[in-house]
């Protein structure tokens, strides 16, 4: 999939994660998802400064550290995920704020997990021009 169209893809994804937030009229931030949010800002920011150092793709030696940093923050939004999912079965009061709460944590995971793809992308992209 080309780079372009990769961005795209993060960029809609962002998007649906954030609008199941007004879909279900949250009215407050559980903890575990604004930690996952956390971590999917810190992920954009690491794709922001890849994609800043990719006009030098040939020195990867200056991209590899966002493509381990990428791949570190998704393992965290993983582990954070599992914690918050398990968390909330049980805390939560009823089967809807399982389900609502499943849905909007899931999405923030699966953002993590395209900014995972777009570094796997750079880097077998570099690889194979390098």
């Amino acid at each position: 999939m080309p780079l372009q169209k990769v961005t795209v893809v993060l960029v809609k994804r962002n998007a649906e994660a954030f609008d199941r937030i007004s879909l279900y009229k949250v009215t407050h931030i559980r903890r575990d998802a604004a930690a996952i949010a956390e971590t999917l800002k810190k992920c954009c920011g690491e794709i922001y400064e890849l994609f800043g150092n990719f006009h030098d793709f040939r020195h990867f030696e200056r991209l590899k550290p966002h493509i381990d940093r990428i791949t570190q923050l998704y393992r965290d939004a993983e582990k954070c995920f599992i914690r918050a999912a398990s968390r909330l079965c049980a805390e939560a009061t009823s089967p809807l704020q399982i389900t609502v709460w499943l849905d909007i944590l899931d999405g923030l995971r699966d953002c993590c997990s395209e900014c995972r793809s777009v570094a796997r992308i750079v880097d077998a992209a570099v690889l194979r021009n390098t």
